[in-house]
């Protein structure tokens, strides 16, 4: 059994794949269903890719599609797959035992994915007609655990196989919007690095699960310069049935409320237009914040804010900023709500403009890698009070968990947006005309830590 080489090209490839990026991988350790051992975890469109080891690997990556794992200074391309095994009962829980160096390849797919699959299967064969199985009658055949069915069968709902008919009651088999062809949905992310991000995976993912396809735009809304002109060019040249904006400006969003191919507005200035969209309701935090600095004494209080949210038309939370600090007796003005050029330099600009004369006390950053950038530019200046100075960052990453002390930021579920995007395409898929609007409740986390105004 080939396909197994040491070092040389495939070394090299590993390496390579920090800058590729193909897939999405991690290193993890754990105790698993297969009697301990280490493991590293990679997921690549529908399928988990397991690696089981008796040493802990150094990394695990994609390459072109391939799955390399690394132990120390050697790479193992795991190109053959043999398969065999079987869990739950019913589905293939998908097994390769290729050992080198004591690795064993799993490939498979997750246990929702598999039930979601053999119950699709069973309601298109007419195995049950009027009400479905109850949930633990399904995981009892299925040899699985009830909240692994119970997702399935939401997952069904979201389909339109099934319909939910209220609480402890069985639900109703339909049927009758099960899709015969797969909807492509394009993605226009604000910038390329957003590819990863966890929900936008998790996006893809899913529909990829519900029988549909996830494709991304050729250029980025940064790329684009957030221009509705460029952005409509790039439409019409990646013609597809349905679009989600990420992050879009709200000359975007006007002009593509009115197109009649439905587009979905993931964030963005989205308020009073017509068209679907879901994101984080910012401002309750937002007036938290506000209300606990100036308590604390803080009076010079700015916003650094993306281009797109700052010229023109300001966005609804930063007008609402504004408007809080002027009903608290704050007079504002551009200090508040500074301009500045996107890029390295501008943005240091910026800052040296801001604290030259009157250094704000308190700096809400829209970005949370233009706040670990701010954190940066006050660690490497003189001057206990600018050490001082509170950064509260509207945009939650694992990042900030590493910070310390601990960055106030806001946080929300973003799987609520994921849950809405999923039905606003299954909507879509069905011929339904949608254009709700969800906005997800955020909250303030590390309000405790916002320490008074350095004076």
């Amino acid at each position: 059994m080939g396909g197994f080489a040491k070092r040389g090209a495939e070394q090299e490839a590993c390496d390579a794949s920090r800058e590729t990026r193909n897939g999405l991988d991690w290193s993890l350790g754990f105790h698993g269903d297969f009697r301990g051992g280490f493991w590293s975890f990679g997921l690549q469109g529908n399928c988990l890719f397991a690696v089981r080891c008796l040493v802990q690997p150094t990394c695990t990556k994609f390459v072109s599609g391939v799955l390399v794992v690394r132990f120390g200074e050697e790479s193992f391309p795991m190109y053959d797959q043999s398969f065999s095994g079987h869990a739950p009962k019913r589905k293939p829980f998908f097994i390769a035992n290729h050992c080198v160096s004591g690795t064993v390849v799993a490939v498979l797919k997750t246990y929702v994915e598999q039930v979601v699959e053999a119950l699709r299967e069973d309601l298109e064969a007419g195995r049950w007609t009027g009400t479905m199985p109850g949930r633990d009658r399904l995981a009892r055949e299925l040899g699985v655990n009830g909240r692994t069915v119970d997702r399935a069968l939401s997952q069904l709902e979201t389909e339109g196989m099934l319909e939910s008919q209220g609480e402890g009651r069985a639900r109703k088999i339909t049927l009758k919007a099960r899709r015969t062809t797969v909807l492509e949905v394009k993605f226009v992310l604000y910038e390329r690095s957003d590819r990863f991000a966890d929900y936008v995976l998790e996006l893809q993912r899913r529909l990829e699960s519900a029988g549909h396809r996830l494709t991304f735009g050729s250029k980025s809304l940064i790329e684009l310069k957030q221009d509705p002109v460029r952005v409509a060019r790039m439409v019409e040249a990646e013609p597809a049935p349905a679009w989600i904006l990420q992050a879009a400006a709200r000359p975007v969003l006007k002009r593509f409320s009115q197109s009649p191919v439905p587009f979905f507005a993931c964030f963005g200035s989205m308020e009073a237009l017509p068209i679907a969209g879901a994101g984080p309701r910012y401002l309750p935090p937002l007036r938290e914040a506000l209300e606990i600095l100036i308590d604390r004494g803080h009076r010079k209080i700015v916003m650094l804010a993306r281009e797109e949210r700052r010229t023109g038309e300001l966005g609804v939370f930063e007008q609402g900023f504004l408007d809080e600090l002027e009903g608290r007796g704050i007079s504002t003005g551009p200090y508040n709500l500074p301009e500045w050029e996107e890029s390295p330099e501008g943005l240091r600009e910026c800052l040296d403009r801001l604290f030259a004369v009157s250094p704000p006390t308190a700096v809400f950053i829209e970005d949370r890698l233009l706040c670990l950038a701010v954190k940066n530019y006050l660690a490497a200046q003189r001057g206990a009070k600018l050490r001082q100075v509170v950064l509260i960052c509207t945009d939650y990453g694992p990042s900030l968990d590493w910070c310390d002390p601990p960055i106030p930021h806001f946080k929300w579920d973003k799987q609520a947006v994921v849950r809405r995007m999923l039905r606003w395409v299954d909507n879509v898929a069905r011929g339904k005309k949608d254009l709700l609007q969800q906005l997800t409740p955020a909250k303030l986390v590390g309000g405790d830590c916002i320490m008074p105004a350095a004076m």
